[in-house]
């Protein structure tokens, strides 16, 4: 059974966020997994209780979007059999609680009726034969060649996710990677052992949420904005710690000191080793 339409994608930002948060979204299936860049287990939990804003939009995610038209033409312009269709937020006919938000739609040639009916979220039409998903990159890391399903493992949850919204066999990514302006095409096939995972990982999740069962802090930089955020202003008294605690922050700031230092001993002992020279190998191999 395909999705079902919760909102178009010309609503309000404010009813999208209030919708997402009884459910686990593609974006966010990362986050519960621990390998998002951007958000952590920590934030997500107190974003689901309504006690966090959005995530805060920055020069990089604005790139992104505006971007996003333009990769997707590149995507259409070697597929011109296909068309691709803004979409909204989607949930699970199964599993309403399950919701994902693709960048297009993708219907293997012109839209009819069905096809607008559900668009318009009359589920007697037809659904999208594929979903696309547009990505930028300022570096290579994690992708894989052109044509292969190699992308980075957050991205890869994400589009496996959007994958099982929909109940299709797979989803097309495609990514401009920003340094050198290439552009290349992903195609991540389902995967049934990893859908399980992560909607039994899902599951779990919302249940914590619902239990107030906060999860373990860590060291992301998305847990930091969310303690700050929950926390906002600092009251003029003191907090009693545990001595474990104390002892193991003085030894971790300690710690980074040392090896701060001698980041800086080894970095001018390769300077003065390298002379004029733009970079420091060993036998051929380069030196980070």
């Amino acid at each position: 059974m395909s999705a079902r339409l919760i909102l178009g994608p010309e609503a309000p930002r404010e009813a999208w966020l209030a919708a997402r948060l009884p459910g686990i979204t593609a974006s966010e299936i990362a986050a519960v997994l621990g390998i998002s860049p951007f958000e952590s287990p920590f934030s997500l939990h107190w974003r689901k209780r309504g006690e966090l804003g959005e995530t805060p939009d920055n020069d990089a995610m604005s790139l992104g979007r505006h971007l996003e038209p333009w990769i997707a033409d590149k995507f259409e312009a070697t597929h011109p059999e296909l068309t691709l269709e803004l979409a909204g937020l989607y949930a699970s006919t199964d599993r309403p609680w399950q919701m994902a938000t693709p960048d297009r739609l993708i219907f293997a040639d012109q839209p009819g009726a069905g096809a607008q009916d559900y668009l318009a979220g009359r589920l007697v039409g037809r659904g999208p034969d594929s979903l696309w998903e547009g990505k930028t990159s300022a570096t290579y890391d994690g992708w894989g060649d052109d044509g292969t399903d190699q992308v980075p493992a957050y991205y890869r949850a994400q589009v496996l996710w959007q994958a099982d919204v929909f109940d299709l066999p797979y989803v097309d990514l495609t990514c401009l990677f920003l340094h050198t302006k290439q552009v290349r095409h992903y195609r991540i096939e389902r995967d049934a052992a990893d859908i399980a995972f992560m909607r039994a990982r899902a599951l779990e999740f919302l249940r914590q949420v619902d239990r107030r069962a906060v999860p373990p802090i860590d060291g992301h930089k998305a847990t930091t904005a969310a303690l700050k955020e929950l926390h906002p202003k600092l009251e003029d008294r003191d907090q009693e710690v545990s001595l474990t605690l104390k002892h193991a922050y003085e030894l971790a700031c300690a710690t980074a000191k040392a090896a701060e230092e001698q980041k800086d001993l080894l970095t001018n002992e390769l300077r003065a080793v390298m002379g004029n020279a733009r970079y420091a190998v060993h036998y051929g191999d380069r030196v980070a």
